[in-house]
């Protein structure tokens, strides 16, 4: 823009929010179902005064002063991309709780995306999981954790090869040992490992982070998919190559 002088006129810089109130105040008109009332409880949950700059707060507070303005629209869906990330243990597991309590609000869905594996397993009833691009897991964490399993071949001499079966997701020697992982280990699967005449067959229960490491890591054959709209769905297998 050019003045009658003909030199150019350069605006004044906007004033961007110092405080958690100017961050408050700038935020509130882009949203007409405001809630102030919730966003005082979240800020009165972790004790931190409307007053407060924004630029002399912790990591963690930003993070939670983030997220009083997130909730605040009360919106219907909820998207947190890695939430938590360089958060010290303490402040997560707060920030955690307070996730969890919001999820509790009647009809409140969030969508958390994390590398850390305990923070989805303590929070999170459904999880989605990509590998190679391709969306190989979307079921209840559940269903997920009590289906991937990894089973112990012990051998007197150097184990066999593993036949390929339903569910058989990836295998490995370890001196004597096959460590085989599966998606589903039930009687086909006990059948094919006896076929091998092992010394011994232990079945190991995994928790979310190892059954997520035991999936996706090593060689790997064609990965089934879950991909479930119940609780109760047959785990399907998928035919392509990971």
């Amino acid at each position: 823009m050019r003045t009658n002088s003909g030199r150019r006129h350069v605006p004044a810089s906007p004033t961007w929010p110092r405080g958690i109130r100017d961050a408050v105040r700038f935020t509130r008109p882009f949203y007409p179902s405001w809630n102030d009332e919730l966003l005082e409880q979240i800020l009165d949950h972790f004790k931190l005064p409307p007053s407060a700059k924004i630029r002399w707060l912790s990591n963690g507070q930003r993070a939670q002063v983030s997220l009083a303005l997130a909730v605040a629209p009360d919106p219907e869906l909820l998207i947190l991309d890695d939430p938590t990330l360089g958060l010290d243990t303490v402040v997560r597991r707060d920030f955690l709780e307070s996730l969890i309590q919001i999820i509790h609000r009647q009809g409140r869905t969030i969508l958390f995306s994390s590398h850390i594996l305990g923070d989805i397993d303590r929070v999170v009833d459904r999880i989605g999981i990509l590998v190679d691009g391709v969306l190989r897991i979307d079921c209840p964490t559940d269903h997920f954790k009590k289906t991937v399993r990894k089973v112990l071949l012990e051998f007197a001499g150097t184990p066999p090869e593993f036949p390929l079966c339903q569910g058989f997701v990836s295998g490995r020697q370890v001196a004597n040992r096959l460590e085989l992982v599966f998606a589903g280990f039930g009687d086909e699967q006990r059948q094919a490992a006896e076929t091998l005449s092992p010394l011994s067959i232990d079945v190991v229960e995994l928790n979310l982070e190892d059954a997520f490491i035991e999936y996706t890591r090593g060689k790997r054959r064609a990965l089934p998919v879950f991909i479930q709209e119940h609780a109760d769905a047959q785990t399907t297998s998928s035919q392509g190559a990971a």
